[in-house]
């Protein structure tokens, strides 16, 4: 007999995996240690998720998600889209994430391959950034073709510094880049 799933039980194996992978990262990871991180066995991830690989571009997704909400509640107190791109630098740099950021750019790379198994987390990783910067910069009179590209920009920008950062260790040099785009894009108030 087929047991059916359970979408309570989903989402609350969902954050618990996600909350042990906020602590660990994933990537490199096998099952058993995500299952038990989570409380549960590694046969009932399966039964929910499908695969190892579905279950990691999911956290990852929900990661990406989380970040986004928290991202956009910190701009909801300033206009100032630099000093909200710098002030989310910071935190994207706070050791305790920095087993998860690897993990991330790891499952990138893996879902530039094998999409298939990755679309939750190719769904999440780009766009939703590229939606928020866009909103600000339109927001602010910057016409939509030019703000679409500018979003871009920007978020091709702060991911492509996360990769070097998390390559060379330097968040200050990534940090000044950083600045150096938002004063050049004029996203800050008197530049």
């Amino acid at each position: 007999m087929v047991r059916s799933k359970d979408p309570a039980l989903r989402r609350a194996l969902l954050e618990r995996v996600t909350q042990y992978a906020l602590r660990h990262g994933v990537a490199g990871m096998s099952l058993r240690p995500l299952a038990a991180g989570a409380g549960t066995s590694a046969r009932m991830l399966i039964h929910h998720f499908g695969s190892k690989e579905q279950l990691i571009a999911e956290v990852l997704a929900e990661v990406e998600m989380g970040l986004a909400r928290t991202l956009v509640a910190q701009a909801a107190d300033t206009d100032d889209l630099g000093a909200v791109l710098e002030s989310f630098w910071r935190q994207m740099c706070e050791p305790s994430l920095q087993p998860l950021m690897r993990s991330m750019f790891e499952v990138w790379g893996q879902a530039l391959v094998r999409p298939d198994r990755y679309r939750a987390f190719l769904d999440t990783v780009v766009e939703p950034w590229i939606a928020f910067i866009n909103g600000r910069l339109t927001d602010a009179g910057v016409p939509e073709r030019q703000a679409r590209d500018l979003a871009l920009l920007i978020a091709a920008a702060f991911q492509g510094l996360q990769l070097i950062r998390l390559t060379d260790g330097d968040a200050e040099a990534g940090g000044r880049a950083l600045a150096v785009l938002a004063q050049r894009l004029s996203l800050q108030p008197g530049e």
